[in-house]
C-alpha cells in the first residue's frame, strides 16, 4: 500500500513540475492544450504495471 501511495504522490508531484513548467515557458495554463487522452492512456499503464507487480491485490481495475 505505501508503494501505490508513494506513486500517486509522484504523479501529483510532476503534474505539479509540469504545470509551473509550462506557466514559466508559455505564459500560464491558458497557453498550452492539454492531451488528456495521452495523460490517461500514461496513466493506465502505469497502473497497468503496479497492477502486475503487485500481483493486482491492491489496485482496482481500470473502469471500462
Amino acid at each position: 500500500m505505501a508503494d501505490m501511495t508513494r506513486a500517486l504522490q509522484t504523479a501529483f508531484d510532476e503534474r505539479k513540475k509540469l504545470e509551473k513548467q509550462l506557466e514559466t515557458e508559455g505564459g500560464g495554463a491558458a497557453g498550452y492544450a492539454f492531451d488528456f487522452a495521452a495523460a490517461r492512456a500514461e496513466i493506465g499503464g502505469k497502473l497497468d504495471r503496479l497492477r502486475a507487480a503487485a500481483g493486482a491485490t491492491g489496485l482496482p481495475e481500470q473502469p471500462g
